[in-house]
């Protein structure tokens, strides 16, 4: 793995996911995942940074192609906060899925939570 570019599509493929998923789990588009794996562009720093934060991916390997690909810091804090809060698999399951979404689907997810939470203090008034 010489390159940022067959890195990149070393997590992708590693993850068994599609162009199309790999880019919506990361907030681009597939043309933009092609053009980083065949090195017609560098990733910008955020899109290094989400893909790390996603994937568990170890910062200096994916950009300078040092030391192991994968990174379990994520995983422990996860586990910590489980331990902690005794925490059953499927909490730990709906947690790793929220981390990995983009800020868009956050979003989402903001809105419908804060529609779901207007609602019941409508009811509440009422």
């Amino acid at each position: 793995m010489n390159t940022i570019g067959e890195r990149i599509k070393k997590i992708r493929t590693d993850s068994d996911l599609s162009m199309d998923a790999f880019g919506k789990r990361i907030g681009v588009n597939s043309s933009s995942i092609a053009k980083l794996e065949h090195g017609v562009n560098s990733p910008a720093e955020r899109t290094v940074k989400q893909i790390c934060s996603v994937f568990s991916v170890n910062y200096s390997w994916l950009t300078e192609g040092e030391g192991e690909p994968y990174s379990n810091v994520g995983n422990t804090i996860l586990d910590m906060l489980v331990d902690e809060y005794n925490l059953s698999d499927l909490d730990r399951r709906i947690m790793q899925m929220y981390l990995s979404l983009t800020d868009a689907q956050r979003e989402g997810i903001h809105a419908f939570v804060n529609g779901m939470i207007q609602s019941e203090n409508k009811k509440k008034a009422d």
